[in-house]
Order: structure tokens, then sequence, then C-alpha cells
């Protein structure tokens, strides 16, 4: 569902004959009118965030074979700052990042060893973060999709990473039950 958050009413509900077949896990806003979900049925879907119309599945190819993305549960997407870019994030540690001007999967990184469930880029576009599981946050360069630096330091699931405003430090949550800041260059936290 979509909703006025001013009126506290229900504007539509996304479109339902080509929805997910399970739950859906997380939903993301673009800058520019596009609406991201990740499914429990391992689909990435794109709708149109003014009306709820299904734009399309991104898919992942498989030889001559489209497939879901996630052979398992897809669990976190994030857009870009300009919207042009979705990573996504699934059970089996695998993130997905797609141009969506081109349509094509741009990296398929596969550094986590267990559920993504935390994505963001940074606002300056430079920089992509992933919280696993695992209990690490990886940092990507999102120019290539590099492996920049893997952040050690929680004991439990990581759960949310968001980048400061200036795109020099990112936060960190997991199970731990901590909060971590981080100094995005040197990879050293900054304070628990």
């Amino acid at each position: 569902y979509v909703w006025d958050a001013e009126a506290w009413r229900e504007l539509f509900m996304l479109d339902l004959q080509n929805g997910h077949t399970s739950g859906v896990r997380d939903v993301q806003w673009s800058s520019n009118g596009l609406l991201a979900t990740a499914g429990l049925d391992g689909q990435v879907k794109l709708w149109d965030a003014a009306t709820g119309a299904w734009i399309q599945d991104l898919s992942c190819l498989a030889g001559e074979d489209v497939l879901p993305c996630f052979r398992d549960e897809g669990w976190a997407v994030a857009f870009d700052p300009l919207g042009e870019r979705l990573a996504a994030g699934g059970r089996e540690g695998r993130v997905l990042v797609w141009d969506l001007l081109s349509g094509e999967t741009v990296a398929d990184l596969r550094d986590h060893t267990n559920t993504v469930d935390a994505i963001a880029f940074s606002p300056d576009s430079e920089w992509l973060a992933t919280g696993s599981w695992d209990d690490d946050v990886i940092l990507w360069r999102a120019g290539d999709y590099s492996l920049y630096r893997r952040l050690a330091g929680h004991t439990g699931d990581v759960r949310s990473v968001a980048f400061a405003p200036d795109s020099r430090q990112l936060a960190s949550t997991s199970w731990d039950l901590t909060a971590r800041v981080w100094d995005v260059v040197s990879g050293r936290a900054l304070y628990t």
C-alpha cells in the first residue's frame, strides 16, 4: 500500500496481478518516482510510485532462462541518490546491482556468507555499503563495485547501514545491541 502521510489514508495498493507471490521484505522510494520491492519469492520488482502500476521484474539471466534474482529470498533494496541504479541483497549473501537506464545487471557481488539485510548508497554516489548476518559490513566502490573494505567488529547480524550526509561516515546497527559509526576511508570504528 502507498499512504498519504498527512491525511492518514491509503492512496493505492501496488498492482496485485504482477505482485509478489510471497511476503514483501523491503520497499524503497527513488528520487525519480519509482518504488522497488524485494520479496521472499526471490523477486525484485519496480513500480510507478505515483500510480502503483507494475513496471517490471528485475530478472537475472542464466543462459537462456530468466530466473528470480535470488534462489531463496530477497531481503533488501536501495536506490542510488539519482535513482539510476538499484542494489538488492538476498538470503544467500548475494548483492545484485542494476543500471536502471539500460536494464543491465552491472554487478553480482558474492562476498558475504549469509543474508544481506542492509544496503545503502552514499549521498555522493561513490560508495555502496552492505550489511549481513555474517556480522560484517562491506564497503564497495560504486564506480566499479570492487570491494574496498570489510568492516568487522559486530558480533551479531548487521541489520541496517546509513551514510552521513557528507558520505564520510557510515553507521551500522546489529543484533549485538550496538550501533557503530565508521570512518569510510580508513575503515576505523569511530565509536560504538
